[in-house]
């Protein structure tokens, strides 16, 4: 009688836990697959480039979880009415201020044509992610600078702050006399699962 009397008891407790275990791990997998551990990297970076005189014209980030792309990916556009030489120190400082290690690209460094290779600055060996639903290896940060007139900003797939969007779908990202555009990219390995 006493022992059906303690699971009686037990029951209850059991169903609670078990609960809660479902709760917790539906949690992780929603977060799972809906956040981006690249926007997680260029958060911080993002605010450093804005109190260092950069605006911010939209963003978009990508968890890397569809069927498309296991790739998490993060993308900004900046226009600053700093000179191309502040930029550079901006853009260097920002990235050195995170762990990285920016060189500035050379014929053959990136897969860029060479007209363009002058205006990029990146590091893909310094920072080393080792998530444990992802590949271990290398989180590459590139920075363009002013290597696009006006540029049209696809922005149908932008998901963060402030949006990227346009009422045809694409926004101006000035770069002119006046303004040197920033495009900041920051590619994380391959999720595995």
């Amino acid at each position: 009688m006493k022992a059906d009397t303690k699971k009686k008891k037990l029951k209850p407790y059991l169903m609670i836990v078990g609960g809660a275990i479902l709760v917790i791990l539906m949690a992780f997998i929603v977060y799972r697959y809906t956040h981006s551990t690249a926007a997680d990297i260029g958060n911080p970076i993002d605010k450093l480039l804005t109190s260092g005189g950069a605006k911010k014209v939209c963003g978009s980030t990508s968890p890397g979880n569809g069927p498309d792309s296991k790739v998490s990916g993060y993308i900004a556009y900046y226009e600053t009415s700093l000179d191309r030489q502040q930029v550079v120190s901006l853009i260097t400082n920002s990235a050195n201020q995170n762990g990285f290690s920016l060189k500035h690209a050379e014929s053959g460094s990136l897969p860029i044509p060479d007209v363009y290779v002058g205006n990029y600055y990146f590091d893909n060996t310094t920072r080393i992610s080792s998530l444990p639903w992802a590949e271990t290896g290398p989180v590459s940060l590139t920075f363009a600078i002013g290597n696009f007139a006006d540029k049209d900003v696809d922005t149908s797939y932008a998901v963060s702050n402030p949006p990227c969007d346009a009422p045809n779908g694409t926004l101006r990202v000035n770069n002119d006399a006046e303004h040197v555009a920033i495009e900041m990219q920051i590619l994380m390995p391959a999720n595995k699962w």
